[in-house]
């Protein structure tokens, strides 16, 4: 028999019936759309892309009309434009690649952007000279009119030696190119006007300059030179004439640098053992100790053998005090450290055997001189503990009696 639908389940039948047209519809209405779509986006495309080669052009063109500029006094002005020109071109170039990949996405024909990236390329040595040229007159001008005891020769012939090799590189890729060729040899002459100076500059502001030395320079060139405030390299140039007497004053100036050499080893070596630190073992509250003597008495005679090489060599004589008082110092401190790794041990020794309140009566001498050391025992480790730097622990006033008379116990 047949069976009886109700209206909404007629209803519910006609429409499933029906979804199949309906999905017809909506999918020939989606391709239309997508068609339109598609059309519109390959229109947006073709007009990004004679918009992204129109800006090309522009930046090809400002390129072109720096190319071939030589005055090297504006090139702050000359270095800011191709850095402009880069920074759009480089832009230009990720915009390039973008495009390219929707291209590829719609199975469309890649548009050709060699120019774009020659161009890119092509500016990078311009960026480079003319960045080149503005560091070096502001350098040049430092170095020449800025204050003479300000110059840092070391820092003056890592730049120089730096903008030497870009030069070099540079005028491989101007090769074929005379104007920004010209550029490059005009920096080259300067670099090379001021690095005959440089010697010159080393041996007057040589740190190890003292004195002595000034007064020795002063014998060479028969009256007393010393560099001053308002001194400039300009200024000295044109005062003095220290060719016939470079070759004394670079003498004076390398022994200078080794004394000066020998006294920094020494100023480093005090200031290392300044934070050397005793390294205190608190496994118990009742018997702190010192766990790294073998460490500290190597490294003392390690800094002993240094200064007795130091005391030999011909350049000492200035730094002579200096070295012989350190190396007394370190011989006390190894005394110190002997003599407390000792009576360290003995502490640690006699501690459980006279330390207790029974050992009062029976062996009451004993008892009260190890009572009285313990007591002074426990406040130089209680001054370790807050301060384990070894300098200021062993220079604690009788810390040397404290020690020997625990040796004695």
């Amino acid at each position: 028999c047949l069976y009886p639908l109700a209206n909404s389940e007629v209803r519910e039948l006609w429409d499933a019936y029906g979804w199949p047209k309906r999905i017809e519809k909506a999918v020939a209405q989606a391709k239309d759309r997508l068609k339109i779509a598609g059309v519109e986006f390959t229109e947006q495309l073709r007009l990004m892309i004679g918009q992204l080669n129109e800006n090309v052009d522009k930046s090809c063109d400002a390129m072109a009309a720096y190319v071939d500029l030589i005055d090297i006094q504006v090139a702050d002005e000359y270095m800011l434009a191709f850095a402009d020109i880069q920074r759009d071109l480089l832009s230009y170039a990720e915009q390039a690649r973008l495009l390219n990949s929707h291209e590829d996405l719609f199975g469309f024909k890649r548009t050709d952007y060699s120019k774009l990236h020659a161009t890119v390329a092509e500016v990078l040595p311009f960026v480079d000279l003319w960045t080149s040229a503005s560091n070096w007159m502001q350098w040049n001008s430092e170095w020449r009119d800025g204050a003479f005891l300000r110059l840092d020769p070391e820092e003056m012939g890592r730049r120089i030696l730096a903008l030497d090799e870009t030069i070099e590189r540079l005028l491989v890729s101007f090769e074929g190119r005379d104007s920004p060729r010209r550029v490059c040899l005009e920096l080259q002459r300067g670099v090379k006007e001021l690095s005959v100076h440089m010697e010159l500059v080393r041996a007057l502001r040589n740190p190890g300059m003292c004195d002595r030395h000034w007064n020795q320079l002063a014998k060479v060139l028969g009256f007393f030179f010393k560099p001053d405030l308002d001194m400039t390299l300009t200024s000295l140039l044109l005062k003095h004439n220290f060719d016939p007497y470079l070759e004394s004053l670079l003498a004076i100036s390398a022994t200078a640098s080794r004394e000066y050499a020998l006294q920094v080893r020494v100023d480093t070596m005090m200031k290392e053992w300044s934070e050397v630190k005793l390294v205190i073992d608190a496994s118990t509250a009742s018997n702190r100790s010192i766990s790294n003597f073998d460490d500290l008495l190597a490294r003392i005679d390690e800094s002993v053998i240094d200064l007795q090489q130091m005391r030999k060599s011909r350049h000492s004589l200035p730094s002579l005090d200096k070295i012989v008082g350190w190396e007394e110092q370190l011989g006390t401190l190894s005394d110190v450290l002997d003599d407390w790794m000792v009576a360290q041990k003995q502490y640690l020794r006699l501690s459980p055997i006279l330390s207790p309140e029974s050992m009062k009566y029976r062996l009451p001498e004993q008892h009260r001189r190890f009572r009285d050391v313990d007591r002074r025992f426990t406040e130089i480790m209680d001054i370790a503990s807050k301060t384990p730097r070894i300098l200021v622990v062993t220079a604690v006033p009788k810390l040397r009696e404290v020690l020997v008379e625990s040796i004695r116990i």
